[in-house]
């Protein structure tokens, strides 16, 4: 990674996030995924891909901040549509580290049946999430960084 980059609040926090995510992968996987098999397995490559693609994103923003706004990161405030025959609803959220995931605050973890399939979406993305009440399709409507999210970044 390319530590060079001039940083503003947001891309030094982007920064340490990675730099948390790359020191403390193995804790984070012996604390949420404690059993070695295919779920740690596919958790490892996934941490991989986000740290590998908010690399990238950094350099792309090195001169445009905003772009950081149009996709899906951890601690970005996000607003979604529930797609359905029936009816189109909407819900805004946090998407955060485990610790600091609390429904209260609208905050859920990446790791959700909800977070995980949305980080590193764009808006106007459509992804299927499986979750206990079913299978339901989300669209990405808006994603934007709040004062609350950019403290958010750090486990």
């Amino acid at each position: 990674m390319n530590l060079s980059i001039p940083e503003s609040g947001l891309k030094s926090r982007l920064v340490r996030q990675l730099v948390v995510l790359g020191e403390e992968k193995k804790k984070f996987l012996d604390n949420y995924f404690p059993v070695y098999g295919k779920k740690r397995n596919e958790m490892n490559s996934y941490l991989s891909n986000y740290t590998r693609a908010v690399e990238k994103l950094l350099e792309s923003a090195e001169h445009n901040e905003e772009l950081l706004n149009n996709v899906v990161l951890i601690g970005s405030q996000i607003t979604i549509s529930y797609i359905s025959e029936q009816s189109e609803q909407s819900e805004s959220f946090t998407i955060d580290f485990p610790n600091k995931a609390n429904a209260e605050y609208n905050r859920i973890s990446f790791l959700s049946p909800v977070g995980y399939p949305l980080l590193l979406t764009e808006p106007g993305d459509v992804v299927t999430v499986e979750t206990p009440a079913g299978v339901v399709r989300i669209r990405v409507e808006s994603i934007r960084l709040t004062p609350e999210a950019r403290g958010a970044w750090i486990a």
